[in-house]
């Protein structure tokens, strides 16, 4: 069994003795799955090396390896969406070879832990809106493969996801980037983007009405208060639907300015209870049960400072799924008293 140094060593290693301190405390049995956090722990009690099971490192060299592919094919996706989005002069002269590369790309993401740690890694805040297009566009694709929606309409699903702010392209970049609050008149032609955009989708013939439709009604919500048609329910279409999801997590999860990140895990169960009767909750909870599938195996933090394994996902309240801590299990579900402060994602 291979000995490590503590400052070779990357999440995901299992350990295959015990560790001691010097002092005789034991720090963590044979076993562990080491995290980010438990490998700064071992570092503060000055462990020097560590015993790894060999097969472990197999393991983690695999998806460190899966992992550099996943944020390279993200960083092409995100490059070539500058490209196209910079030299815009209009739908119709589009390269529709250079989207379509970008779509198959999207399509290809089949790993949600690969591609949510791929968007967390590579977040430039100057380039928020080809990140958005992109990152609409990813979740669209896991949201539609979820639902089982076929391949020719899962990829126009992809194109509206990746379309929806076209029509931003026809507004005002002093009025998009304006750092202060914007004034009635600027925030209407703000909500006017839908209405630019689905314009542009049908000027070129070769977008289905599907797509354009999906950029159209993207801000609409299921109690109609959205807009800019300010319809409800059955009378938004599925990928309206469906990007209106998409759209608002991408948003929240994503650093702005005046806007810290903030847990995925947290803002999926914000979707669930504040946004209930505003977006289509069989979307939001098949996406919330996509997401939570990521967080299967991550250590957390709970308030009183104990240090957790997410074993189980919990449907209905993703921050309260099944933990183990040590030999312990623990439904937070059921455990009122026990909350989760932190997640950490290795």
């Amino acid at each position: 069994m291979p000995i490590i140094p503590t400052t070779h060593l990357t999440p995901g290693a299992r350990t295959s003795r015990d560790i001691v301190a010097k002092n005789g405390t034991k720090l963590l049995s044979s076993g562990t799955v080491l995290s980010q956090y438990i490998i700064q722990y071992l570092n503060r009690w000055q462990i020097k090396s560590v015993y790894i099971q060999e097969e472990s490192i197999e393991i983690v060299s695999t998806r460190k390896r899966n992992q550099q592919q996943s944020t390279q094919l993200y960083e092409s996706t995100i490059a070539a969406t500058e490209g196209i989005m910079v030299r815009f002069k209009g739908i119709s002269r589009l390269k529709l070879k250079e989207i379509r590369k970008i779509i198959d790309d999207i399509s290809s993401f089949s790993d949600i832990s690969l591609t949510l740690d791929a968007i967390t890694q590579i977040n430039n805040q100057s380039k928020y809106t080809y990140h958005h297009s992109v990152n609409v566009a990813i979740y669209c694709s896991f949201i539609g493969k979820s639902l089982k929606l076929e391949d020719a309409l899962l990829k126009k699903l992809i194109y509206a996801g990746f379309l929806h702010d076209i029509g931003k392209t026809q507004i005002s970049p002093s009025i998009l980037s304006k750092p202060g609050k914007l004034n009635d008149q600027e925030f209407q032609e703000i909500k006017s983007h839908p209405i630019y955009g689905y314009h542009l989708v049908r000027e070129n013939t070769l977008f289905s009405h599907d797509i354009a439709l999906g950029v159209l009604q993207h801000h609409e919500r299921e109690d109609g208060k959205g807009y800019p048609l300010g319809i409800n329910g059955e009378q938004i279409h599925l990928f309206g639907k469906i990007i209106a999801v998409a759209d608002i997590f991408d948003a929240m999860t994503s650093t702005r300015p005046y806007k810290g990140k903030q847990s995925a895990l947290k803002i999926a169960e914000e979707l669930m209870n504040d946004y209930f009767g505003v977006l289509d909750q069989k979307i939001v909870r098949t996406f919330v049960s996509k997401l939570s599938d990521f967080y299967i195996g991550s250590r957390v933090i709970l308030e009183n400072g104990d240090v957790g394994e997410i074993i189980a996902k919990n449907p209905d309240s993703p921050m309260k799924p099944l933990i183990k801590i040590g030999n312990r299990f623990i439904d937070l579900s059921v455990t009122p008293s026990m909350k989760i402060l932190d997640i950490l994602v290795f």
